[in-house]
C-alpha cells in the first residue's frame, strides 16, 4: 500500500543518514589519530622534553564531528547497537589518547592489585616501595596506631614509605588507596628488641622538635640529638657498641608540610654494658621560635597545640600521654625552660 511505501521509504532514509553519520565520524577520529601519531613523533624528533609537551586531548573535530550535524538522541541509540567490532576499534583510540599520562590518574580508575616490598630497616622501622602505575599522582594513606600518614604516588605511580614502629609492633598497620582498596602491613621483621622509642605526634600545620640529651650532654654539645643534628643509625648503633653507652638518633622528622599526622621519632640503641642511666628529652615548639608572635601567640589559632607523646621499650612496654602546649604572651621573649619544655614529654629511662 501507499503508506507502507511510505513508512519503508522513511526507514530507508533513516538508515541512511545513520549510517553517513556513522563514516563521518570514523573519519573524523581516523584523521585525529593522525594527527595526534604526526604530533608525537614530531615531539620525539625534537627531541622535547616529556614534561613541556602538551596535554594530548580529544581533538575538536572529533567532539564537534567537524561540519557534519551531531546525531540526534533517537539515531544514537539505533547506531550504537549496528557498530561493529572494527568501528568499535577504530573509535576506541581517540578516548585512550584523552587520557594524559603526566596527570594524576581518577580516583576511581580500575587497577589492579599494587605491588608492595617490605624490608626492615636498622633502629625499628620498615621500608615499604609500593608501585602502582594506574595510581600515579594519587594520594595513599599509611594508618598505624590511630595515626595517618598521607604521601602521594609519583608520577611513574611510585611511593616509597618508612613506618617508624614508635608503638611496637603489636599495633595494626595498613596502606589505603584513593580507590578503597586497603592492605596490612608486615611489622614482624625488625630489630625493636634493642631499642627504645620516644615520639610525639600532633596535627596541627606547625614544626615541633623533639631534643635528646644522652649522657648529661648540654645543648649544641655531643650528645645532644635533633632535627638539627640528628645522627643516623648507623652511626648510632656504632657509637653504643664502641663507647658502651647506649646512643640514638632521630629516626623520624616531622614537620608542619606533612599532610595527615606529623611525626618525630628518637630512637635510642641500648648497649649491654650500660645498666642504668636516663636521656632527658625536652619538647620545642619551633614554629613559635623565641619571640611568640602573630597566630602563634596569645589567641592565635595556632598558640596552643595538642599533641600526644608516646614511648615504647624493648619489652614492647608502650607508654602514651597527651599534652596541650600552652599559649605564650605575644612579644615576649621566652625563657629557656618555656622555650623548651622539659616535663612536655617524659624521659627515657635506661634499664627500666
Amino acid at each position: 500500500t501507499k503508506a507502507e511505501e511510505t513508512r519503508e521509504r522513511a526507514e530507508a532514509i533513516k538508515k541512511k543518514n545513520e549510517e553517513a553519520t556513522l563514516a563521518a565520524l570514523e573519519a573524523q577520529t581516523r584523521k585525529a589519530n593522525d594527527d595526534e601519531k604526526k604530533r608525537v613523533a614530531a615531539a620525539a624528533a625534537s627531541a622535547a622534553p616529556a614534561a613541556a609537551a602538551p596535554a594530548a586531548t580529544v581533538p575538536p573535530a572529533v567532539a564537534g564531528i567537524g561540519s557534519t550535524p551531531a546525531p540526534t538522541p533517537s539515531s544514537t541509540v539505533t547506531a550504537v547497537p549496528k557498530t561493529t567490532p572494527a568501528q568499535t576499534a577504530a573509535l576506541a583510540p581517540a578516548v585512550t589518547n584523552a587520557i594524559n599520562p603526566g596527570q594524576a590518574a581518577p580516583p576511581n580508575t580500575p587497577c589492579d592489585a599494587a605491588k608492595v616490598a617490605t624490608s626492615p630497616l636498622t633502629g625499628g622501622r620498615i621500608q615499604i616501595a609500593i608501585d602502582s602505575p594506574c595510581r600515579r599522582g594519587q594520594a595513599i594513606t599509611m594508618q598505624y596506631g590511630g595515626h595517618d600518614l598521607i604521601r602521594k604516588f609519583d608520577a611513574n605511580g611510585k611511593v616509597t614509605l618508612v613506618l617508624d614502629l614508635f608503638m611496637g609492633k603489636s599495633q595494626p598497620a595498613s596502606l589505603s588507596y584513593a580507590d578503597g582498596q586497603s592492605e596490612p602491613v608486615d611489622t614482624s621483621s625488625s630489630d625493636l628488641g634493642l631499642v627504645s622509642k620516644v615520639a610525639i605526634t600532633w596535627q596541627s600545620p606547625v614544626n615541633l622538635d623533639l631534643h635528646a640529651f644522652e649522657n648529661g650532654a648540654t645543648a649544641g654539645k655531643p650528645g645532644h640529638i635533633w632535627s638539627g643534628s640528628a645522627s643516623s643509625a648507623e652511626a648510632a648503633k656504632a657509637l653504643a657498641t664502641e663507647s658502651g653507652r647506649g646512643a640514638g638518633f632521630m629516626s623520624t622528622i616531622g614537620d608542619s608540610s606533612q599532610e595527615g599526622a606529623k611525626t618525630e621519632v628518637y630512637t635510642f640503641f641500648h648497649s649491654p654494658d650500660q645498666r642504668a642511666g636516663v636521656v632527658a628529652i625536652s619538647l620545642e615548639f619551633a614554629t613559635r621560635g623565641a619571640t611568640p608572635s602573630g597566630e602563634y601567640c596569645g589567641s592565635g589559632a595556632k598558640a596552643a597545640i595538642p599533641y600526644e607523646a608516646v614511648s615504647v621499650t624493648p619489652r614492647g612496654t608502650i607508654t602514651r600521654e597527651r599534652g596541650v602546649i600552652a599559649s605564650a604572651p605575644c612579644g615576649t621573649p621566652l625563657a629557656q625552660s618555656s622555650r623548651f619544655m622539659r616535663d612536655a614529654v617524659p624521659d627515657l629511662q635506661i634499664g627500666q
